[in-house]
Formats: structure tokens, sequence, C-alpha cells
């Protein structure tokens, strides 16, 4: 290669900038796929454990009261349209749900076709939208669902906060991709 080439090159890939946006784009997937983790494992756990424990009607409820939300059957799907149902989440939240799934598969597709490496992969708003966003859902889950199987434990006490481990994975994901720590 001559040294003009490799100007061009270099201005085109940014080691420093790749190197950015590889960090940056593997933890937005990875937040994405503990947000989904998040919204489909508890929902198909608190229906299909039965079945676990050799009672079988778990998973018929689990698709009478959730895969029958959505026409395709989708769990992930279906699971965001039984927290909507439940009140969890909103339109706006589905809506922030389906923009981070675009991206992660952008992301996950497209990424090395990208052309431009010198600019920074623009995700910190979606990312910090999926935080919250799984903040909501996992709140309302402890609140609502586990909060309920401890004797004694009153969910709705001020003084009482709740964080799942996602949640404290997530800020500290977001702490390191954007120079907190």
């Amino acid at each position: 290669m001559t040294d003009d080439s490799n100007e061009k090159l270099d201005s085109f890939v940014n080691p420093e900038m790749l190197r950015s946006n590889m960090i940056n784009a593997s933890l937005f997937i990875a937040a994405f796929e503990m947000l989904k983790s998040s919204i489909v494992d508890q929902v198909r756990f608190f229906f299909v454990n039965r079945w676990i424990a050799d009672d079988p009607s778990g998973i018929a409820e689990y698709e009478e009261h959730v895969l029958s939300l959505d026409k395709n059957r989708n769990p992930l799907d279906a699971s965001l349209e039984f927290f909507r149902s439940m009140s969890a989440i909103d339109d706006a939240d589905i809506e922030v749900f389906r923009r981070a799934r675009a991206m992660r598969n952008k992301l996950v597709h497209e990424f090395p076709g990208m052309r431009d490496f010198s600019k920074p992969i623009d995700i910190f708003g979606l990312f910090t939208d999926m935080h919250s966003l799984l903040i909501k859902i996992d709140t309302w889950w402890i609140r609502n669902v586990e909060a309920t199987l401890i004797p004694d434990f009153d969910p709705d006490d001020e003084n009482t906060s709740f964080l799942s481990g996602p949640m404290v994975m997530l800020s500290k994901m977001i702490d390191i991709v954007y120079g907190k720590e």
C-alpha cells in the first residue's frame, strides 16, 4: 500500500474510534440481551416453574396468559404485551424496546459493513432508555410478584428500594461505556 492509501485508510478507520465503537456495540448488545432476558425469563419462569415440579398446567397457563397475547406466539413480544396488560409498561416503553431491538439488529448484522468508523456510534440515549425500561420492569416485578411471596414485607414502604442483578449490572455497563469508571 502507498502512503497515500494508508492515510486514507487511517482517516476512514480510526483505530481508537473503531476500538471504542466495538466496545460500545458489544456492551449495547449485552445490555439488550439482559433486558430481553428480564422481559421473557421472569414471566416464563413464573408460569412454567410448576411444570418442573411435575405439574404440567404451568405450560398451559403460560400459553393461555402470555403466548396468546401475540398473534405469532413469540415469547418476547408476548411478554411485552403481558407487562403492558399488567400496566407495568406502556406504549412508549414498547417503542423504546422496538428501537433498541432495531439498533441491536443493526449492530449485530450490519456492523462489519458500516462505512465510517471515524465517528462514534450514537447509542447513549438508547442505552439509557433501555436502562430505564429495565428498571421499570424489574421494579414492577419485584414489587408485584416477588415481594408478595415474602411474609411481613411491605413493598409500598417508602424506605424500600429494589435492585435486581440486571439493574446493577446495566448501571455498571453504562458507567464503563461513558467513562464514569
